[in-house]
């Protein structure tokens, strides 16, 4: 964790007496890594499943290199100067809400005494099938089944009913929070702040929890979007892009735009400790000619 010290700069002035200047502060700042997850499944069906066994191995690596995860409730109380962050936090997050984050990772996560945030989808609460059409989807736990696991699982927003694709939703179908060819500016930002203050009241009145955080579906985002976010009471914003988070106390925008870095079954640990100790990913490439390593950078997506 990089902390900047506050710095306090007193100018005395004199003659006929003293005079003591304004304090200058520099502010604190602590720099958060961010990872994310979607399905897990023993089965590995698709690319961005991870297996038990994994998930496993990334939450006991975080135990023993001494990191701590922490919510967005304390990364916010820190933000508005109401409380501290431990030596080496680190944020888990998942995205959509599937049943498989309770019945493999929340153990693991209670085990541990670590915590996790889950961005769910609100119109998906608890189906197996997408908005009652008969298409199967993976299945979404319950607000009922969160509450079980609210010691170690706070729950975020991934929209009530924006999260869409062209298979699911057909041609019409809306690429996250962005607005439309055509669409009237004033209508498609009453629908966002609709939505987002549709997914915070479910979530509230399903599972007792605030929301804080809101997780842009694909990570598509506009400076308007996020003025929209803000309008809608949101505090967080995440993106699908891995960086460093260079949180400020007392700068509540330091809070937005956040980079989180999605772990698959292939990730590797020591690239895992690269980038939590400095914000860059590399992903270890072994030659399957002469066994000889090679790195290659990956690039955001």
């Amino acid at each position: 964790m990089k902390l900047g010290a506050a710095i306090i700069s007193l100018c005395l002035l004199f003659g006929g007496g003293s005079v003591e200047k304004p304090l200058e502060v520099v502010a604190d700042r602590v720099e958060v890594p961010i990872l994310f997850f979607h399905h897990i499944d023993p089965e590995m069906k698709s690319d961005t499943t991870i297996t038990p066994e994994k998930f496993n191995q990334v939450s006991a690596f975080l135990a023993k290199e001494g990191y701590t995860t922490i919510t967005f409730e304390q990364l916010v109380a820190f933000v508005d100067g109401d409380g501290e962050l431990p030596e080496r936090p680190v944020i888990l997050t998942f995205d959509d809400g599937y049943q498989s984050n309770l019945t493999y990772a929340a153990p693991i996560l209670r085990e541990r005494g670590q915590k996790a945030t889950i961005f769910v989808i609100g119109v998906s609460v608890g189906k197996k099938e997408y908005k009652d059409t008969g298409i199967p989807i993976l299945p979404h736990f319950s607000w009922e089944e969160a509450k079980e696991w609210s010691d170690v699982i706070t729950l975020g927003s991934h929209t009530f009913d924006l999260h869409q694709s062209e298979y699911t939703d057909g041609a019409t179908f809306r690429r996250g929070v962005l607005i439309k060819e055509g669409e009237d500016p004033a209508l498609h930002t009453a629908l966002i702040v609709s939505d987002l203050r549709k997914s915070m009241e479910e979530t509230w009145v399903g599972a007792k929890q605030k929301v804080l955080a809101f997780a842009y579906p694909y990570g598509l985002h506009t400076d308007q979007t996020e003025a929209m976010l803000k309008q809608a009471g949101i505090r967080v914003s995440l993106l699908t892009s891995y960086g460093e988070n260079n949180i400020v106390q007392g700068n509540p925008d330091s809070l937005y735009k956040l980079h989180r870095l999605e772990i698959f079954e292939d990730t590797n640990m020591n690239d895992l400790g690269l980038y939590l100790t400095t914000g860059v990913y590399h992903k270890s490439i072994t030659s399957t000619e002469d066994g000889q390593g090679a790195i290659d950078q990956e690039k955001p997506h």
